[in-house]
């Protein structure tokens, strides 16, 4: 807990340096394509260059506090499942994304959340899920009721006994070989479920493979309820 609590503090110290190295480096760039840039190309390949290391420290520290479970202020935005899970597949490699069979049955509801959170570990989910079933498929399923939104993973993997099944949401309980996992991904995406009002459970037999639910309570998320699902 101290670990994750540096993490974040360490996260948002860098964050404010790098904005106005970001916001400097913006300015010269701006400068440098107004001039042409032509009398000094090193110099605008320098500053491309430091604007695009400064992006992807920023992407490291954002994960960096996602780790520790903080949204280092990320804003909500509007966005249907369809859209996370097309925005998430993306960055996963073609042999694993076609691995992974999703289905919709919300009804293109609108949800507003942290889609860079909500992404971040939902991917970890699907990635666990790969790691227990290599080159099986993984179904993900998309659903909601009167008052709840899922979002369901199923492995074809060898599954847990009931033991380590009760301890996989407690932080740091990992099965991985070390280096492999810092077992924060389930009590991450629980944390972060129970928020907005939802959860997180897992259902998991030896040689049956694994499903974990991550819900959230739809009145939290969604920017209008259909009226099908009132009463």
């Amino acid at each position: 807990a101290s670990l994750a609590t540096l993490a974040a503090g360490a996260a948002h110290e860098f964050a404010t340096p790098l904005s106005i190295i970001a916001v400097a480096a913006g300015e010269m760039l701006h400068t440098l394509k107004k001039n042409g840039g032509t009398d000094c190309p090193e110099l605008f390949t320098d500053v491309t260059l430091i604007r695009d290391q400064v992006k992807r420290c920023k992407d490291i520290l954002f994960h960096l506090a996602a780790d520790a479970g903080d949204q280092m202020g990320e804003p909500f935005t509007d966005f249907s499942m369809d859209t996370l899970m097309e925005n998430l597949l993306d960055t996963l490699p073609d042999s694993l994304k076609n691995q992974v069979h999703y289905t919709d049955k919300t009804e293109g509801i609108i949800i507003r959340m942290p889609l860079r959170t909500l992404r971040r570990i939902v991917r970890g989910l699907i990635k666990n899920a790969l790691d227990a079933a290599p080159n099986k498929p993984v179904l993900v399923e998309c659903r909601q009721d009167a008052t709840r939104l899922y979002i369901e993973i199923t492995d074809n993997g060898s599954g847990m006994t009931s033991d380590i099944a009760a301890r996989a949401t407690e932080p740091f309980f990992t099965t991985k070989a070390p280096g492999k996992g810092l077992g924060l991904g389930l009590f991450l995406a629980k944390s972060i479920a129970e928020r907005f009002n939802g959860g997180l459970s897992l259902i998991s037999e030896p040689d049956k493979g694994s499903k974990v639910t991550i819900f959230f309570g739809l009145q939290q998320v969604a920017t209008s309820v259909p009226e099908a699902l009132h009463g």
